[in-house]
Formats: C-alpha cells, sequence, structure tokens
C-alpha cells in the first residue's frame, strides 16, 4: 500500500514577521498589560521602520506612537517592549500594531496578533 504525498504551502509572511511575545494567558480589565513585540525582516533589504499604535474598543496602547524604532537589516530581528490597558472584557484580540517602511513608504498592517482573556477584577 502507498499513500500520497502530503503538500503543504509555507505561510508567506511578507517583508516583516511580527510575533507578540510574553502576553500573559488572562489579564483584568482596565489593568495594563505588558509584552514584548518582535520584529523579523525577512526581505533582502534593510527597512527604517516606524511604529504606529491604534486603540480600538478592546485595547488602548500605552506609550508614543508614530515613533522611528531604527534600521532592520535583512534576516535580523529587534524586540520592542509594548503595554496597552484592556477595555473589554472576554477574549479579546490585540491588534492595531502597524509598521512603515520610510524608505520605500511601505505600510505593513498587523492585526490579530494574539488573543488574551480579559477578567473583571474581583
Amino acid at each position: 500500500m502507498q499513500t500520497r504525498q502530503l503538500l503543504r504551502a509555507t505561510p508567506d509572511y511578507g517583508d516583516l514577521r511580527v510575533v507578540v511575545k510574553d502576553v500573559p494567558l488572562k489579564a483584568y480589565l482596565e489593568e495594563p498589560v505588558n509584552c514584548t513585540c518582535h520584529i523579523i525582516n525577512t526581505s533582502e533589504r534593510s527597512m527604517e521602520l516606524l511604529l504606529s499604535l491604534e486603540s480600538n474598543n478592546s485595547i488602548a496602547w500605552c506609550g508614543m506612537s508614530d515613533t522611528i524604532i531604527g534600521t532592520l537589516k535583512p534576516g535580523a530581528s529587534m524586540d520592542i517592549p509594548l503595554c496597552f490597558i484592556t477595555l473589554d472584557t472576554g477574549i479579546i484580540t490585540i491588534s492595531g500594531l502597524k509598521l512603515k517602511d520610510t524608505f520605500l513608504k511601505r505600510d505593513y498592517d498587523h492585526d490579530d496578533l494574539a488573543q488574551i482573556f480579559v477578567n473583571q477584577l474581583d
């Protein structure tokens, strides 16, 4: 007996890959949550990156938005500490992170980065 070989497409991350690390499994309503944004340059050129944070109905980002975070060489990565405040209870999605390559004027929107369970403070 012979089985067919399974074919699987590799994910296409584009020029930048963004992973949010150190997100707790749960948080409390209107309490700050700290996490780390891990950015990887998967392109073949250096990028000068600008970070923008857009709040929504579920979270409010803390800190300065529209901040130049520096040059990221091809294949290199960097970690950016981030903080947000939860505005809603239940399972919420962390979104609203935008990166802009200021050299090519290209925008990279990153939504649905992670999910977190938010409970009311007892």
